[in-house]
């Protein structure tokens, strides 16, 4: 009999996974991913286990580095991670997804990418994974990207089309993986699919342009965050509005989520208008961000990546595999001329008056 008939997966109130420290602050020493096979003999009830990496050795037989580590075990409800191709992102995220659907009976986990294609290549990780459970994978019989685990959990692949992937409800994880290359009205249909459940939303992605929404929700991380961005990359909107002290708001009871502190903001109309500033509330939460350039991926060798700056030229390298926004070929203006021109503390030249009336 497959041990998963007589588990109990643990309820959220047995979950306690560990923070992260600071994103890509040290290079990855880990492993290099190679398979060990799921736990033999005594199963040291590994399956049980509260820890997702733990749950990952001991159960998957996946040996994750160290930063690859640190992003299984963070529970915020909003993660970004802009990373290197080949860090193993689908990977690490289709982990993160199966643990997240089996301690949490009957939840849905929401995949969604540029493509259907995409999305299924996603899916059949979590199949291959699944399949290391000793559970043979079926469909939901509604979706045809779709895995449906004992608990009654589901995973669901969605295609890049906004208009395709309305009717879900009450999601309680939603992943876009290669978000930089999503339509925004995607990302927009799917925001939604979160209001009642309080449930977690992943990005993860190679950077592409200086837009879209992948783009902004990475500045806006790192510019709540106060990190220092790579200069060459691009420089995060510097026009913020005075903060009041930082509030944090709890997500949903149950969720299964950590909150982050923000700061709120003060918006203020322009001088001379006749109208008070107005406090805005803060934003629930923040985003959990990862950067992860080859550099610190361990199983990237340094050789390669002198090779493909060769072969693909400076523009290409930087944004392939050093995590850099770089200007697309038909953008006129960078976005960091931009940034760089905007000075939020210079007054109207005509202290905000109407031009004309």
């Amino acid at each position: 009999m497959p041990f998963w008939h007589t588990l109990k997966p643990p309820g959220i109130a047995d979950l306690q996974i560990g923070s992260c420290s600071k994103p890509g602050a040290s290079r990855g020493a880990g492993s290099e991913n190679a398979p060990a096979g799921p736990a033999s003999g005594n199963p040291d009830n590994g399956h049980l286990s509260p820890d997702p990496v733990r749950w990952a050795q001991s159960l998957l037989g996946f040996v994750p580095d160290t930063v690859q580590s640190e992003i299984l075990r963070s529970n915020a409800a909003r993660l970004i991670l802009c990373c290197t191709r080949q860090f193993g992102k689908s990977t690490i995220t289709s982990i993160k997804a199966l643990q997240h659907a089996w301690s949490r009976p009957n939840s849905l986990v929401l995949a969604a990418a540029p493509t259907a294609r995409q999305s299924g290549e996603w899916l059949e990780k979590s199949r291959f994974f699944l399949s290391r459970l000793g559970i043979r994978s079926r469909s939901d019989g509604h979706n045809r990207l779709s895995l449906v685990l004992p608990n009654g959990s589901r995973l669901v692949g969605l295609p890049g089309v906004a208009d395709n992937v309305r009717g879900f409800s009450k999601a309680s994880l939603i992943l876009i993986d290669e978000a930089a290359y999503v339509a925004d009205e995607l990302y927009q249909a799917l925001n939604p699919m979160l209001a009642v459940s309080g449930g977690g939303l992943w990005l993860m992605s190679t950077p592409a342009a200086q837009s879209g929404f992948f783009f902004e929700e990475w500045s806006r991380a790192a510019m709540a965050k106060g990190d220092s961005l790579p200069e060459e990359s691009f420089e995060a909107d510097s026009g913020t509005p005075s903060a009041l002290p930082a509030r944090t708001a709890e997500p949903p009871s149950g969720s299964g989520f950590s909150a982050t502190a923000l700061p709120a903001t003060t918006v203020g109309p322009p001088s001379g208008s006749g109208f008070s500033a107005t406090a805005l509330p803060a934003p629930p939460v923040s985003w959990d961000s990862f950067r992860v350039t080859a550099e610190q991926c361990p199983r990237i060798r340094a050789e390669f990546l002198a090779e493909q700056r060769v072969l693909l030229g400076d523009s290409v390298f930087r944004r392939e595999y050093m995590c850099e926004f770089v200007a697309a070929g038909t953008q006129i203006i960078d976005r960091e001329l931009l940034d760089d021109a905007l000075d939020p503390g210079l007054s109207p030249f005509n202290g905000g008056s109407p031009l004309w009336r």
